[in-house]
C-alpha cells in the first residue's frame, strides 16, 4: 500500500515477496488483505489465477460451503456415506455410474488431512480406526479427478 500511495508502482524484492506470499494465503486466513494483496499481484500479471479449495488445504484449512435444500437432496442421490456415528467401516455409495475416478479426503475438525486415498468402485468401505485414532467428527470431501464435481459432509467416528 505504501508503494501505490506514493503513487509509485516499483516494489522492492521483500515487498514484491511479501505481496506474493499474501497473495497465496488462504482467504480465511488473511481475509481482505488476501483479496487487496492478490488485485495488486494481477495488475502485473493478469494470467495469475487463485484456487481457493486447494490452497486452504494446503494450509490445513477446511472450507465448509453452504448447500440450500436441492443440492443437498441431490448429492444425498448420488453418494451415500453410511453408517454414521461409526465405530470403525464406512461405506460410499454412489448412485451413479462412475466413469472417473474420485478421491476422498478425511480432515479432522482442524483441517489436518487424515487420509487421501482414490475410489474406484460403485461401493466401496474403508476402516477409519487405520487412521483415525481419536473418536470426533470428521469432514469428508469427495471429487472426482477433473475437480468438477464434489461432495462434502462429515462423519461421526465412535471409538469403544
Amino acid at each position: 500500500m505504501k508503494t501505490v500511495l506514493q503513487n509509485s508502482f516499483s516494489f522492492s524484492v521483500s515487498d514484491s515477496s511479501a505481496l506474493n506470499i499474501s497473495a497465496l494465503l488462504c482467504l480465511a486466513l488473511g481475509g481482505s488483505a488476501v483479496y487487496m494483496a492478490r488485485s495488486i499481484v494481477v495488475l502485473f500479471n493478469d494470467s495469475l489465477a487463485f484456487d481457493d479449495d486447494s490452497l486452504c488445504v494446503l494450509q490445513n484449512v477446511l472450507l465448509r460451503q453452504a448447500n440450500d435444500t436441492a443440492s443437498v437432496h441431490e448429492t444425498r442421490n448420488k453418494i451415500q456415506v453410511y453408517p454414521n456415528p461409526t465405530q470403525d467401516l464406512i461405506y460410499i455409495e454412489f448412485g451413479i455410474a462412475i466413469e472417473r475416478p474420485y478421491a476422498i479426503k478425511l480432515f479432522d475438525v482442524t483441517g489436518r488431512l487424515m487420509l487421501s486415498m482414490p475410489l474406484k468402485d460403485q461401493i466401496q468401505s474403508i476402516s477409519l480406526t487405520e487412521y483415525i485414532n481419536s473418536a470426533g467428527i470428521y469432514f469428508y470431501t469427495i471429487r472426482n479427478e477433473d475437480g468438477n464435481e464434489s461432495y462434502h459432509g462429515k462423519v461421526n467416528f465412535i471409538k469403544q
